[in-house]
C-alpha cells in the first residue's frame, strides 16, 4: 500500500484536486446571448409562405392553423404533423426554408462558433455544424415544460449540444432553467424580444426547463451542433466529476 499524503502533503493534493477541477473544464454548461446586427432569415414555411419579422400576432395564427391541418402523404406533400404540446407547436425542419442565402453561413460558421466559446469546444479548421430541426412556436398560457438530457431533442449522430435561436417575437416570461449536477441557472430569454434575435444553447447531458410564457409569442429554431469526426478531436463532453468526488478520492 502507498504511503497516505501526511500535513503539508495532504494540503497539496487536496489543493490540487481543487484546482484541477476548476481548470480542467474551461466552458460553460449553457449559453445564452444577443445577436448583435443578427441576420433576418426571410423563412418561409411550406404551405404558408413568407414569415414576416418581428411576428406578428397575425402571423402567428397563421402558424398555428397551419400546425393543425392533417399530416398528408405522398410525394410532394406534408408527411410529418406538427404537433402542439404544452401549448407550443411544432414543424418540422423538412417544411421550413430560408430565403437569405447568408443564413446558413451565419449559422454554421458565427454562431457556431459563438457556442463553441462559450461551452469550452476545441474547434479545427471549421466548427461544428449546426443542423436544424424544427421550428417552434410557444403561446402564452402554456405550463412548465421540464426536460431530461435530450428529451426535447431528436437523437442525431454526433450531436453533443443544442441550439435555439430565438426569432424577433414580442412575448413575457418563459425564463429558461438550466441544472448541471450541483449548479442551476435561470436565464431571461424575453428582454427586448420584439427588436432582438437570442442565441442559447447548451450541452445535451443538461437539464433545463421552460417556464410559461405570460404573454405573446416566441419564435424559436431549433439546432443540433454535430462533431466533426474528421477533424481529429475528442468528442466535446461536460466533466462527469465534481470537486468533491475528487477531494474524496484524495482523502
Amino acid at each position: 500500500m502507498e504511503p497516505q499524503p501526511q500535513g503539508a502533503d495532504l494540503r497539496d493534493e487536496l489543493w490540487k484536486a481543487t484546482n484541477e477541477a476548476n481548470t480542467a473544464f474551461e466552458g460553460n454548461f449553457y449559453h445564452a446571448s444577443t445577436l448583435a446586427n443578427a441576420l433576418n432569415p426571410c423563412m418561409s414555411i411550406s404551405g404558408l409562405g413568407l414569415v414576416g419579422l418581428p411576428l406578428t400576432n397575425r402571423d402567428a395564427g397563421a402558424i398555428i392553423a397551419n400546425c393543425s391541418a392533417p399530416a398528408l402523404s405522398g410525394k410532394g406533400k406534408r408527411n410529418v404533423a406538427p404537433q402542439a404540446v404544452r401549448d407550443t407547436w411544432e414543424i418540422d425542419s423538412r417544411l421550413v426554408s430560408f430565403g437569405n442565402t447568408g443564413w446558413k453561413n451565419y449559422v454554421d460558421n458565427t454562431l457556431s462558433r459563438e457556442v463553441c466559446k462559450s461551452l469550452g469546444v476545441k474547434i479545427g479548421a471549421h466548427p461544428p455544424k449546426m443542423e436544424l430541426q424544427k421550428l417552434l412556436l410557444f403561446d402564452s398560457g402554456s405550463t412548465t415544460a421540464c426536460f431530461t438530457p435530450g428529451q426535447d431533442t431528436q437523437r442525431v449522430i454526433g450531436a453533443f449540444a443544442s441550439a435555439t435561436i430565438l426569432l424577433p417575437s414580442f412575448h413575457s416570461g418563459g425564463e429558461v432553467v438550466f441544472s448541471h449536477m450541483t449548479i442551476t441557472k435561470s436565464v431571461d430569454l424575453s428582454r427586448d424580444s420584439l427588436q432582438s434575435t437570442t442565441l442559447v444553447a447548451w450541452y445535451t447531458d443538461v437539464k433545463h426547463a421552460i417556464k410559461p410564457l405570460t404573454s405573446g409569442y416566441r419564435l424559436a429554431l431549433s439546432y443540433s451542433l454535430i462533431h466533426d469526426q474528421s477533424s481529429g478531436l475528442p468528442y466535446p463532453i461536460l466533466p462527469s466529476m465534481s470537486p468533491m468526488m475528487l477531494l474524496c478520492q484524495v482523502i
